[in-house]
C-alpha cells in the first residue's frame, strides 16, 4: 500500500512538472519530428523504444492510445481502432497532434526517463501496440521527418508470448474490432469469425494487426523491421534504420541493443546468438497449434512465415508491394 501511494505521489508530481515543461516549450515540438514505433503486443516495441530513447534528448511516451488515457473513449476509440484513411476526422487529428508533440506525456507513460532528463527532451519516441490499424490514416494526415518503424514478429512467437502473459485475458471468441474489420475489408475470410480457440483467435488478431499497415501504407513512408532480424543481426538493422533517417547510430542505442527489455518475462530464454530466445515457441506450442496459427496467417497472405523461427526476410520487406494497392476509400474495389 505504501509503495503504491509512493508511486502515485511521484507520478503525480512528475506529471505536473512535465505538463509545465510542455506548456512552456510546446512550440518547440512539431508533429513531423516525432519518432513512431508500432507493432502488435509482444512484438518487441518496448525493446525498440528502449533503444531509440537511450540517447540524451530522446524521451519515450508509452502507449498513448491505451484506453485509460483521457478522451479516447469519447472519440470512439477501442483497443484496436481502425479509421478509413480517407475519413476526415478533425477531432482525431487534433488528438494526434497532441500525441505527436508530446502533449499527452505524463509521469507514468515516461516512467523510464528521470524527470530531469525529460527536461532535456529534443524529440519524443512514441511507442504503440494499438496504432497498426490506424497507421494508414495517420500517414494520410501527417508527414514525418523520420519514417515510422513497423516491427513484426513471427506470429507463433507473438501468440505464445501473449498466452503466457499474466495480464492477457484468455479470449473465447473473435473480438468485435476483428469482426468489424474482416467484414469491412476482408469478407472472403468471414469463415474465421466463428473461431473459439485461443490460439486461432490470437492468430487472427495478429494477422489483422499486420496486414492493414502492410497493405494500406505506402511502402516508401514506413520502415519494416523484422523482430527476428533485430535479435540476430541488430547492429546492421539499426544502421539500416538510422541511415533511412539520415543519421549515424548513436553509441547509446548500440549499448541498449543487447539489453533485456523490461517487458521480457521469465519464460523468455536468452543466449548470446539470440536463436534460443527466438525458438522458445517451438518448445511450448504443440505441432497442431503451430499448424493452425500458420494456416490462419497464410490465409491473410503471410506466406513468409513457416515453422522456421525466421521469416523469409525479403518477402516480408516487399509484402506491401505485392499486396493489394493502397486503399482508396470506402468504396474502392
Amino acid at each position: 500500500m505504501l509503495s503504491y501511494l509512493f508511486y502515485k505521489t511521484v507520478g503525480t508530481l512528475k506529471t505536473m512538472g512535465i505538463k509545465t515543461f510542455y506548456y512552456i516549450n510546446k512550440n518547440r515540438f512539431k508533429p513531423e519530428d516525432a519518432i513512431i514505433i508500432t507493432g502488435s503486443p509482444h512484438s518487441g516495441t518496448t525493446w525498440l523504444s528502449d533503444i531509440f530513447s537511450a540517447p540524451k534528448g530522446y524521451t519515450p511516451i508509452l502507449e498513448p492510445l491505451h484506453l485509460s488515457n483521457p478522451g479516447l473513449k469519447e472519440l470512439g476509440f477501442t483497443w484496436r481502432t481502425y479509421i478509413d484513411p480517407t475519413d476526415n476526422r478533425d477531432d482525431v487529428k487534433e488528438l494526434f497532434y497532441r500525441i505527436l508533440t508530446g502533449g499527452t506525456a505524463t509521469g507514468y507513460n515516461t516512467v523510464d526517463k528521470p524527470f530531469l532528463k525529460v527536461l532535456s527532451t529534443k524529440q519524443w519516441v512514441l511507442k504503440f501496440v494499438r496504432l497498426n490499424r490506424l497507421l494508414p490514416w495517420v500517414l494520410n494526415n501527417f508527414v514525418f521527418n523520420k519514417k515510422p518503424v513497423l516491427i513484426i514478429r513471427h506470429p507463433c512467437g507473438v501468440v505464445y508470448s501473449q498466452m503466457k502473459h499474466p495480464l492477457f485475458p484468455t479470449p473465447d471468441k473473435v473480438g468485435d474490432d476483428d469482426k468489424k474489420i474482416i467484414r469491412q475489408l476482408f469478407p472472403p475470410l468471414e469463415k474465421f469469425l466463428a473461431e473459439k480457440e485461443e490460439v486461432k483467435i490470437r492468430a487472427i488478431t495478429w494477422a489483422l494487426d499486420n496486414i492493414i499497415p502492410l497493405r494500406f501504407c505506402p511502402i516508401e513512408k514506413i520502415i519494416i523491421l523484422s523482430y527476428e532480424k533485430l535479435v540476430l543481426d541488430g547492429e546492421r538493422e539499426l544502421k539500416r534504420i538510422y541511415s533511412e533517417w539520415g543519421m549515424n547510430v548513436p553509441r547509446e542505442a548500440l549499448f541498449h541493443l543487447r539489453k533485456r527489455s523490461r517487458e521480457a518475462r521469465g519464460w523468455s530464454e536468452f543466449d548470446r546468438s539470440g536463436r534460443k530466445k527466438l525458438g522458445t515457441w517451438k518448445k511450448h506450442l504443440s505441432s497442431d497449434e503451430i499448424k493452425e496459427i500458420l494456416r490462419i496467417v497464410h490465409s491473410f497472405g503471410f506466406e513468409e512465415f513457416s515453422e522456421e523461427i525466421e521469416p523469409e526476410y525479403e518477402m516480408l520487406l516487399q509484402h506491401s508491394i505485392h499486396s493489394t494497392k493502397s486503399v482508396k476509400g470506402k468504396n474502392s474495389k
